[in-house]
């Protein structure tokens, strides 16, 4: 098990990866904190979260999102935010929704990032159907 210097470390090289675009190396830095036996904390879950979303990448930023939910039972709000961001970007509506309904049954107070996402994706849906 690494210590808390590790975690710390890959937390912000994931951040580093996000605001490089580099999504792949931001998921790979989380698959190994979390399989070398370190702890993902917040953080590096809500920097991976954003890095995918940012590469587009909306099954891998519902993927984090689920693992996290089934490895610890809660996930930050800029997770939730950045997932549904990136299903915005994928034009995932449904999900999207569901989503913002599994907050509300979890009495997570969605922020302006997670509606203006939802919102967004419903208004893009509709806009395409004309």
């Amino acid at each position: 098990r690494h210590g808390q210097g590790f975690d710390f470390a890959s937390s912000s090289a994931m951040a580093a990866c996000e605001r490089a675009k580099e999504w792949e190396r931001a998921l790979a830095l989380f698959g190994r904190l979390a399989s070398d036996g370190g702890r993902a904390n917040d953080f590096a879950l809500a920097s991976a979260c954003t890095a995918v979303e940012k590469g587009h990448e909306w099954a891998q930023a519902g993927n984090l999102l689920l693992q996290a939910r089934r490895n610890r039972h809660s996930a930050p709000l800029e997770s939730y935010g950045a997932t549904m961001s990136a299903y915005e970007k994928g034009q995932k509506w449904h999900q999207a929704l569901e989503l913002l309904a599994e907050m509300r049954c979890l009495n997570l107070q969605p922020g302006p990032l997670c509606c203006n996402a939802v919102v967004s994706s419903c208004e893009k849906v509709a806009l395409w159907r004309r």
